[in-house]
């Protein structure tokens, strides 16, 4: 979801503070759609990020295509620098992110599952089955046990679409799924048709993409190994964006 505040990029911290301003005073207190207790976490977050905003030496860009935006994963607040190819002449197309860097990193408070599942209101198996079943991704593992960041959204029912990603080989996934080890990134769509059929392609640099289709169970045991690796990153795990003031 890209929450555009206004009609300008945002290009210096005078306008990162204004977003995050407009976004906690105007909008969160009035977005009751995910819960009291869920903007209550958001609105702390906020604080947090505009805190650690207010800390850093941020450069004024000169708008020639570079913009910051801010992002909120269920893993936390991020701040980026990216780059936006222009739209093509007499195409409809909206401007795409070419480069991207991460400026400021403001990662979510880990809960213990039973914390998580008491902050809202719901039982410590439900939330045990949702990781397990892919619907929270930014849930990690600590040992044997998960731990799941106080942003991750409470779940809503049925399957959004999720796309994978990560950059070096993956090391140590289970022999049945050494094949993920020769891509970089997967994506998983729910069939229109049949909702128990998902289909699964796999990309990566130098190699031919592999597509298949599976069941829930198995779509669910293969993001539940990508979920609990620490160097996967679930692209898809995009809660807010906001990108102009």
């Amino acid at each position: 979801m890209t929450d555009t505040v206004g009609t300008k990029w945002i290009i210096c911290k005078e306008q990162i503070l204004e977003a995050i301003d407009k976004k906690t005073e105007e909008v969160l207190p009035a977005d009751n759609s995910k819960g009291t207790d869920y903007v209550k976490v958001l609105l702390k977050e906020f604080s947090r990020f505009r805190k650690a905003v207010e800390e850093r030496r941020i450069f004024p860009l000169d708008n020639d295509g570079w913009r910051y935006s801010i992002v909120v994963r269920g893993s936390g607040i991020y701040l980026y620098l990216e780059y936006m190819l222009p739209k093509k002449l007499g195409i409809r197309e909206k401007e795409k992110i070419d480069e991207q860097y991460e400026m400021i990193s403001c990662k979510a408070e880990l809960l213990k599952v039973e914390e998580y599942a008491e902050l809202y209101d719901i039982t410590h198996v439900a939330a045990v089955t949702r990781i397990r079943r892919g619907k929270i991704r930014s849930a990690v593992k600590v040992g044997k046990e998960w731990r799941i960041p106080s942003l991750a959204e409470p779940v809503e029912r049925g399957y959004k679409s999720a796309v994978y990603s990560w950059h070096n080989r993956l090391s140590g996934l289970p022999n049945r799924y050494k094949i993920i080890e020769d891509y970089q990134q997967i994506e998983f769509f729910q069939d229109e048709e049949k909702f128990s059929v998902y289909h699964v392609r796999m990309t990566g640099t130098g190699i031919e993409p592999l597509e298949f289709v599976c069941d829930r169970e198995k779509r669910s045991r293969i993001e539940q190994v990508l979920i609990s690796h620490p160097d996967v990153i679930c692209l898809s795990d995009e809660i807010m964006r906001i990108d102009r003031v």
